[in-house]
């Protein structure tokens, strides 16, 4: 990887994350490492409204374009951002220098993560027509209630994931989520008490749980909801797949089901044996089922 050099680098946010068993022995490493990429890139991109981004962009070697809304920034959306619900489609719209886009994910911090994409599209040479149909690119059935599927897979990520979920004022917030196996477990505790302070109801189930067994993982979730907010109810079903149909089968008008921690990922990993997982694919299949 170290001979690699890449058109674009994207730097969108630093949190103290990764840290742990076969992973980053503390932040400064692992924002070492975060940083080194930008001697590799021929242009960066920087998230300018990130705490972090003065030390990340510490002796830069690539050309710098920044991004944000809150700072001044060659890429910069106006503050006045517009959450949007069209049916279940959760969404934002944003402007940059006047100009409309809309995105079709929810909250300030998908925002962020379109003015990214934009400044990365705009540097490859997309096509303006293009980079707006990726952005408002819906990932939605025709259900009576919205489903969210995220990468999120750590407090951090999960906190701003679900305020900005309660943001859209939902009948009831229903957090679908596990952790990985053979990683740190301070994880686990914080994604359980994160995901029992702020939805109504949990399924906590598996992740990649790779060579660790699952129920000692969902013991220490348990411990984190415990933490949380030990009146949130919750479920516990270990099978990733059963645990989302169950979510579906009891979602009601007007919820919001987060389903956490796996997003873009196609296989889930058991016992060292990756196996195909793609959650978009298992929700539309149940609803094309449900519906006949």
């Amino acid at each position: 990887a170290a001979e690699i050099e890449f058109a674009v680098g994207v730097f969108t946010n630093l949190s103290p994350d990764h840290i742990g068993p076969d992973e980053h022995a503390d932040f400064s490493e692992y924002l070492f490492w975060k940083r080194a990429l930008f001697r590799r890139c021929r242009v960066g991109v920087f998230n300018n409204d990130d705490p972090h981004v003065g030390k990340i962009m510490q002796g830069l070697s690539c050309r710098a374009v920044t991004y944000g809304i809150d700072r001044p920034a060659d890429l910069r959306a106006d503050a006045d951002i517009t959450l949007t619900r069209t049916g279940g489609r959760l969404g934002a719209a944003f402007t940059v220098d006047g100009v409309p886009y809309t995105v079709g994910m929810p909250g300030a911090f998908s925002v962020y993560n379109a003015l990214a994409a934009l400044a990365a599209a705009r540097l490859l040479g997309a096509g303006e027509q293009a980079v707006r149909r990726g952005l408002a690119e819906p990932a939605a059935v025709g259900a009576p209630f919205t489903v969210l599927i995220d990468y999120a897979h750590n407090e951090a990520a999960a906190e701003s994931l679900l305020r900005t979920l309660r943001a859209y004022k939902p009948a009831r917030l229903i957090a679908v989520f596990g952790c990985g196996g053979d990683r740190s477990r301070l994880r686990r505790f914080g994604m359980g008490s994160v995901c029992a302070r702020l939805a109504d109801f949990c399924v906590i189930t598996e992740d990649n749980s790779r060579t660790e067994p699952v129920e000692q993982i969902l013991a220490d979730i348990r411990a984190g909801l415990r933490l949380g907010n030990p009146a949130t109810p919750f479920a516990e079903i270990p099978d990733r797949r059963q645990a989302i149909y169950y979510a579906l089968d009891h979602a009601q008008p007007g919820d919001i089901i987060a389903i956490l921690g796996k997003g873009h990922e196609t296989t889930i990993e058991r016992n060292g044996v990756r196996e195909p997982f793609v959650e978009r694919e298992i929700v539309e299949e149940y609803w094309e089922v449900k519906k006949i």
